[in-house]
């Protein structure tokens, strides 16, 4: 077999057409852009015979998009971008060619999206994926237009960080803030965090100031502490529920006060809890209750509905109820009859 019968049925293999230049590509996949010019920074350099074999190297090399063959020289110059545009120097004998090739839509990703939109891009084009607002990267994000047509992605993803803990975990800084995303199918929120003995904490605030003073409502659960916190509410049980473990701390002072007749607390629903200061679900009662604390063996300190001043505090920690929405108060009509109450952040952890 002689060197032009190789020639021809390498032409048949690579679907190109046997002219006197060599294989030239079928479709026109190289159009002349500039003659007698050279663009810098090539992919790599090598000689050959003709036009048509320097394409054919373009074509074997995965990232080609454009070739310039040096008809004096027999150089052949493959270059991985589309020159048009870049500044060429003067290269007597030397045609640039740039694939006619475009790649279609990038494809969507998990937590991510291209840093630009186009219908069709360029062969030898690279778009990066951002990652949507608080998933962390882990990998290249780059995708590359093939002079073939087609998209090369490597592997990468955007996960979704649910909290501070997760955070942390990917080595991301999370003190003070830091962004995550609790719920894939919801808004990234900023939260605070705080790390104590290498224990990471999701910290939620509101808008209730420390001790809020309560006087002049006798009608049961007639005052209604509202509590709004600094991140949307449906976001809070989000983030709750992804925890591990949470808790909310309330001290509640009181001076003539029957706390188990006019005082409750309202849950994340808005349903009234069946719990009181840091007590058990069912029982009406506080925390003292639960190790016999209390004064008088009642089942709050503030039951005692007496002259002299008396607090119960405690923690919430049923996750199905946190957050705590409101605090209801009532007998505190006289004027001797008041109360305090103090809203804790909630805290939750994992």
């Amino acid at each position: 077999m002689t060197e032009y019968d190789k020639l021809v049925l390498l032409c048949l293999f690579l679907k190109t057409v046997m002219t006197a230049n060599g294989c030239e590509p079928a479709e026109k996949k190289y159009v002349l852009e500039n003659k007698n010019v050279l663009a810098s920074r090539w992919t790599r350099m090598t000689s050959v015979e003709s036009r048509g074999l320097c394409a054919f190297e373009c074509q074997i090399e995965l990232y080609c998009v454009a070739f310039a063959f040096n008809e004096h020289d027999r150089e052949c110059y493959l270059y991985d971008r589309d020159i048009t545009g870049e500044v060429y120097d003067q290269h007597l004998n030397t045609n640039i060619y740039i694939s006619n090739t475009r790649c279609g839509l990038l494809p969507t990703k998990e937590n991510a999206s291209p840093e630009s939109m186009q219908a069709t891009y360029a062969a030898g084009a690279r778009v990066n994926y951002i990652c949507s607002s608080g998933c962390n990267l882990d990998g290249s994000p780059q995708a590359h237009c093939l002079p073939s047509g087609d998209w090369h992605i490597p592997t990468f993803t955007c996960k979704a960080m649910k909290s501070c803990q997760e955070a942390y975990n990917l080595g991301i800084t999370v003190t003070p803030t830091v962004i995550i995303r609790p719920d894939p199918n919801e808004e990234a929120v900023t939260v605070s965090c705080e790390i104590t003995n290498n224990v990471v904490y999701t910290v939620i605030g509101h808008d209730v100031a420390n001790k809020t003073h309560v006087t002049g409502y006798e009608a049961r659960r007639s005052y209604v502490g509202t509590i709004n916190y600094n991140v949307d509410l449906q976001q809070v049980i989000n983030i709750v529920d992804v925890s591990a473990e949470c808790e909310q701390y309330i001290k509640f002072e009181c001076r003539g006060v029957a706390i188990a007749l006019a005082v409750g607390l309202n849950t994340r629903t808005g349903t009234l809890a069946t719990y009181l200061i840091g007590g058990v679900k069912g029982q009406n009662d506080c925390a003292c209750h639960r190790n016999n604390a209390c004064v008088d063996g009642l089942l709050c300190n503030c039951q005692k509905n007496d002259y002299v001043l008396r607090a119960d505090e405690g923690y919430i920690r049923y996750k199905e109820d946190l957050p705590i929405t409101a605090i209801l108060i009532g007998d505190t009509g006289a004027s001797s009859e008041f109360a305090y109450y103090t809203i804790g952040n909630l805290v939750c952890k994992g």
